[in-house]
Order: C-alpha cells, then sequence, then structure tokens
C-alpha cells in the first residue's frame, strides 16, 4: 500500500491512504480519489449548465454518477477582418468593421467513473455581443464540440441525452443573455482526425456521416424548440435568402465563410464542395504554404483535427487562401451607383451559389425573443452577476490542448488511459511485451475497455487529473502556440507566410525549419517536435507510413 502521509489523527493531518491494489486485497471498498472537478471554480453559466444536465438525465430517467460542468476559458477577443472585406467599396455606403470583438469560451463535463473523474465532453463557442458591429452583432458560434465514450448510466444509451441537454441549456443560456442567433458548423471528423481528445478510441476514429452528425444536430434544435428556446433553424440558404449585399453575411472567427467571401470577392469562386451523396462528403482547405492568420488558435475554417486537413466536430477544410500567386481583385476603385448595384446583385448571386453547395454543412438557429418578465428577470442577473474572465494558457485554444496531451502522451483511447497514462511510453512497450500479472478490477458492464483490467501501476498518470492540474498550476511556456521553441519571430503570427503540421496542426514559419525539412506543397508535412516525439505510437497506419517517411528523410 501507498504512505498515507501520517496517522490522521493529529489535528489537520491527512487521513491514512491505500492504493486501489491493496484495497482490493484486503477486501476493502476501492479508495475515492478527490474529485478534480471540485477544484474548478465554478460560474453562474456553469452551474446552469450543470442544472440543465441533471433535470435533463432525469427526465429521461437515467441514473448515473452526476455530471460536473465547468467553464474553463473565458476571455475576450478580438477577430481582424479580411483585407478583401475591409477595403471593399460596399454598395450601401457602409465601411465594413475592421475588427469583431467576442468571448471565447471552453466548456467541459466531466463525470466520475471508477472512482476518477474523466473529461467526457468539451465544446469551444464564440460569443459576438450587443457591442460587436454588424453583421456579427448578438451571434454565438460553436466552434468545437468533441466527446469520448466514457459516459456511464443506467440503463445504457444516454449519453447523447447528457450532451443535448447540455446544448439546449447552453442555447437557453444565450437567449436569456441577449444573443439573438446560434450558428453551428456541421462538420464531422474525417478518419484519424482528432479535435480536442487526442488518441481517441479506434472505434471512434471511423469517419462519420455528415447527415448523421446534422440529424444529431436537428435533434437538439429541435428539443430547445420545443423549450422555447430557439423560434426557427434552418440552413444558412433558408437564413440569408432575402440578402440585400454579401456584407450581411456574418464571419466567425476560423469559420469556413471567413475564407470563402474574401475568395469570392478576388472574383475567384472557391474549389466546390464534394457532392451530398458522396461517400467522404468533405470539402477541403489548405494544407500548406498558408498564413495561419485567422486561426485564433483554431484550425482555419474549419472544426479540424490535428492535421488541418478537412474538417466534429471539429472540433473540414475550407476554401484556398489565396496564396497560390492568382491576381488579386482591384479594390478601392470608386464606382457609380449603377456599377455598384450591378456589382453588389453579382456578388450575392455568387454567394447564394456557394450556400447551395454547402448547404448540409451548416445550421442557423434564430434564438425566441425575450418576453417582458424573462427580459427584467435577465436583466437584473446581469447586473448582480457580471461572469468574470477564466483564462487557463492550456485550454483558451484547441490547439494548445491537443499539442500539450500529444507532447505528454496524455490520451483517450480507452477509458483505463483517459484516467492514467505512462510517463513514458517507452516504459508501456516493456511492460506489454513483459509477462506479469494482474488485479482485476471492478467496473461496470458497459465498459469494453480492453485496459480497464490492468491495474494503474506506478509512475502512471491520471490523464484528466495532469490536465486539471496544468489549468491550475500551468508550467512555463511561452505564452504562444506558435512554431517551435527556437522560433526567430517570437512564436507569433506575424502574417509571414507558415505551414501547418498535419499531426499536432501546430503552425511554423518557413523562415524557422532547416532547409531538409522545407515542405513542399505536394507532400503532408510532419513538425520536427512531432517527429522528436515519435508521434505515430497513437496515430493510425497513414500517419505511421507519413512519419516514418519523414523519419527517413532527416
Amino acid at each position: 500500500g501507498g504512505e498515507g502521509g501520517g496517522s490522521g489523527g493529529g489535528s489537520g493531518a491527512p487521513p491514512p491512504w491505500t492504493c486501489r491494489k491493496c484495497a482490493e486485497a484486503s477486501a476493502e471498498a476501492p479508495p475515492e480519489a478527490p474529485r478534480e472537478a471540485d477544484k474548478l471554480s465554478e460560474c453562474s453559466l456553469s452551474r446552469e449548465l450543470q442544472e440543465g444536465v441533471k433535470a435533463g438525465l432525469a427526465e429521461a430517467g437515467a441514473v448515473c454518477e452526476e455530471v460536473a460542468v465547468r467553464v474553463v476559458s473565458s476571455v475576450k477577443l478580438t477577430a481582424k477582418a479580411k483585407e478583401e472585406m475591409v477595403q471593399r467599396e460596399w454598395s450601401c455606403g457602409e465601411a465594413y468593421p475592421s475588427q469583431f470583438p467576442y468571448t471565447s469560451r471552453c466548456i467541459v463535463a466531466l463525470q466520475r467513473v471508477e472512482g476518477h473523474d474523466v473529461m467526457v465532453f468539451m465544446m469551444y463557442t464564440q460569443e459576438y455581443g450587443a457591442h460587436c458591429p454588424q453583421p456579427n452583432t448578438r451571434r454565438v458560434y460553436i466552434s468545437y464540440v468533441d466527446s469520448v465514450r466514457y459516459f456511464r448510466s443506467t440503463p445504457d444509451g444516454h449519453r447523447s441525452t447528457a450532451y443535448r441537454s447540455l446544448l439546449t441549456s447552453y442555447f437557453a443560456s444565450c437567449r436569456r443573455r441577449g444573443f439573438e442567433h446560434v450558428h453551428v458548423w456541421v462538420e464531422p471528423p474525417r478518419a484519424g482526425d482528432e479535435y480536442i481528445f487526442y488518441a481517441r478510441p479506434p472505434e471512434e476514429r471511423r469517419p462519420m456521416k455528415r447527415e448523421k452528425l446534422r440529424s444529431w444536430y436537428v435533434k437538439v434544435l429541435e428539443a430547445s424548440k420545443e423549450q422555447g428556446v430557439v423560434a426557427r433553424f434552418g440552413s444558412m440558404v433558408e437564413e440569408f435568402r432575402h440578402i440585400k449585399s454579401a456584407r450581411q453575411i456574418p464571419l466567425f472567427k476560423g469559420d469556413q465563410w471567413e475564407l470563402t467571401l474574401p475568395e469570392i470577392l478576388k472574383g475567384d469562386e472557391p474549389a466546390p464542395a464534394a457532392a451530398e451523396d458522396d461517400e467522404d462528403d468533405t470539402f477541403r482547405r489548405p494544407k500548406l504554404l498558408s498564413t495561419a492568420r485567422g486561426r485564433s488558435g483554431e484550425s482555419t475554417g474549419s472544426r479540424s483535427s490535428p492535421r488541418a486537413r478537412g474538417g466534429e466536430a471539429s472540433p473540414a477544410a475550407a476554401a484556398p487562401a489565396g496564396t497560390d500567386g492568382r491576381p488579386q481583385r482591384l479594390r478601392g476603385l470608386a464606382l457609380n451607383k449603377f456599377a455598384a448595384g450591378a456589382a453588389s446583385e453579382d456578388l450575392v448571386s455568387k454567394v447564394h451559389k456557394q450556400m447551395r453547395r454547402l448547404q448540409g454543412h451548416f445550421l442557423v438557429a434564430t434564438l425566441a425573443p425575450l418576453s417582458a418578465e424573462e427580459g427584467r428577470a435577465a436583466a437584473a442577473g446581469a447586473e448582480g452577476d457580471a461572469e468574470p474572465e477564466i483564462s487557463h494558457e492550456l485550454v483558451n485554444t484547441r490547439q494548445s490542448l491537443l499539442h500539450h496531451c500529444m507532447s505528454h502522451a496524455l490520451q483517450f483511447s480507452s477509458l483505463r488511459y483517459a484516467q492514467c497514462v505512462e510517463m513514458r511510453r517507452d516504459c508501456a512497450r516493456r511492460e506489454v511485451a513483459q509477462s506479469r500479472p494482474t488485479v482485476a478490477v471492478a467496473r461496470d458492464a458497459t465498459d469494453t475497455s480492453r485496459h480497464t483490467s490492468e491495474p494503474c501501476q506506478p509512475g502512471r498518470r491520471y490523464s484528466t487529473m495532469m490536465i486539471v492540474h496544468e489549468m491550475l498550476h500551468p508550467s512555463s511556456s511561452s505564452g504562444t502556440h506558435y512554431c517551435l521553441p527556437g522560433c526567430k519571430r517570437g512564436r507569433v503570427d506575424d502574417g509571414s507566410l507558415m505551414v501547418a503540421c498535419d499531426v499536432c496542426d501546430n503552425w511554423l514559419h518557413l523562415g524557422c525549419l532547416p532547409p531538409a525539412q522545407q515542405p513542399s506543397t505536394d507532400d503532408s508535412f510532419v513538425c520536427p517536435l512531432c517527429v522528436e516525439a515519435k508521434a505515430d505510437v497513437y496515430l493510425q497506419s497513414e500517419d505511421m507510413a507519413m512519419l516514418s517517411d519523414a523519419l527517413a528523410g532527416r
């Protein structure tokens, strides 16, 4: 057994502690670890979402361990408008805003499974409030959503119930706080893609049909409509059918349209999306040699996985980033009224054409207006409960969390790995090669993980615990999420040419890469950090082959 740190009889001394293995050997109940969620601060939004999940599960008749919901990041950011949008002279005569302030949030759900908290759901959102200029005013963008199948309930099958309840509660909160529209990008991860959770189970890496994911979101919106939260919802074609100017299209940080619309302004339509009946119905975004502008630490124009290759979330690809040397459209030229009107109608026609191509990729919900009584209650609540800013560098962006999990081998490939993971991967390989007795661990009958029968060995760390610990006690870092530690440009996006790693989705300046590791536009690219980390241990066969090629070329 482990040392308990004292007898526990003295004042303030911790009680004796026994590890799970020794507790089982002595027929004692397995020890209960302190809840990781209790270490994370609560706010009014997290309490509202947690109560919503609890009520949704109770209404469905599900019995389970309490789901803790926390807002682990809530920071105020500013999205800079694309140059093409700012410089254009719009037919309405109004100048396009140069920036859009918004609040970026990261929301996480944890459940206690086999005595330990496990992160089962994460979501990144962007909230553009009343002070944000049009067309983004009072709009919410669901940027990334990701989950792992470790949620436990009796009876089984209520994982979606919990997550839908969380989303409907979030929509209700947005409505109460004065937001009017919610935008959802429907783009499931492709095979091998990871939006937020690193090294997910192999059975979850199979590509999901967009129709299936869209149907899931539709059920969420239908439930919200039944609750009086959503007034109506539909595709972008339905929402923006009557627009008079392309200026009325809201553009969000990292959204597909943030790249698509400027490309249309240049006079070149982006490459068409795959047909809706295509087996791999997804549209591509630039793989290499693109700037990192518009990423905000997230995949450009996509809720993509770390490889920036198209796409749950993610959590698809985007239109070309305009770095292929094509001629720029002349901007800033004065247009007479007739020419301006004709140009605007032509542009709107092109925008509608692109919307029809991408009809299955987006959902737009209009939230129901507040009644007079609800408005007074919301105003009173806003005055008495101002939301504090919550900033944890680890989770402020999806990329930072994903890269941290990869570099520290914090996996979610099984329930056991979601709870604990080897400090060193070579230790795991040696242990697998060695035959040693194991102690069976009692588990839920719904847990099909192959690793749950193996006890936690010394030297292992709990993944969720380590993520929470890093949030509360951040290790020294550069405070940025770009390029290599020895970056010549301060590890920031300075507008220079950058390339995305196909494994970790980190963006690197071309000038910081050795000549032998310079990428080409036709090949996949793996950054030096991933090559050194030998990340092929956790990737699928296609990534392993790609990484092997990179290692062979060193």
